[in-house]
Order: structure tokens, then sequence, then C-alpha cells
């Protein structure tokens, strides 16, 4: 039982993964797939030395540590890797906390996928107005 609950985090957490990725892509923000790859990687690897910290007793990464990194766009590296690793998959908290994450992120890029804009001209209407 314990098996198909994690295979399908992994596939679920794919959806918005692959929703986000194409809706960068279909509008050129390379950049921000870049940024979003790397923090991504980041957050895999923080997961795995969490996980090794955990097994080994040692001092832990912190849930804000890895909160903060879901929030500048590395959220997609923990939801793919934390399932094939079996790191935080029963923590509901920061589940919950970690998907209100993907949620924003999901619903931001779609905006900008369906209002046809770019990053570039909403981040400047911000600036500038």
């Amino acid at each position: 039982m314990k098996s198909k609950f994690v295979w399908g985090q992994f596939i679920f957490g794919l959806v918005p993964t692959a929703f986000v990725a194409y809706v960068m892509v279909n509008h050129k923000e390379f950049v921000a797939l870049y940024l979003y790859g790397g923090m991504s990687l980041l957050a895999a690897l923080m997961y795995l030395l969490d996980k090794k910290s955990a097994e080994a007793g040692s001092v832990r990464v912190s849930e804000s540590t890895l909160n903060l990194l879901a929030v500048l766009g590395g959220w997609a590296g923990m939801l793919v890797f934390g399932p094939l690793i079996r790191h935080k998959v029963r923590k509901k908290d920061f589940l919950l906390r970690l998907w209100l994450i993907v949620a924003a992120h999901t619903a931001f890029w779609g905006w900008l996928f369906y209002s046809k804009q770019t990053l570039a001209a909403w981040v400047a209407h911000l600036a500038f107005g």
C-alpha cells in the first residue's frame, strides 16, 4: 500500500511541473525555466541531504529552508524527487505548505499563459505601472 501512495504522489507531482514547464517553453521564458530547473535541482539535493542527515541522526535541513526553496521555484524538484527517495511523504503539514506553494506558482503561470503576457511585460508593469 505504501508504495502506491508514494508513486501516486510522484505522478500527481508531475502534472503541475509539466504544465508550468509547458507554459515557460510556450512563452519562451527560458531564463525562468533555467532558474526553476536550477532551484529544483538544489531542492532535490537538499532533500537528499536532509534524508541522509535524518538517517544518520545529525543536523537536519530546516523545513523553513525547504519552504523557501519551494517558494523560490524549487517545488518541482521536491514534488518529483521526494517520493522517489521516500522523504517527507507522510508529513501532512509540510506537504500542505508545499502544495499551497505549488498552487500559487501554477496559478501564476496559468494566468500568464491565458493572459498572453510575457513575464518581462508583467514585471515591467509592476515596476513602472
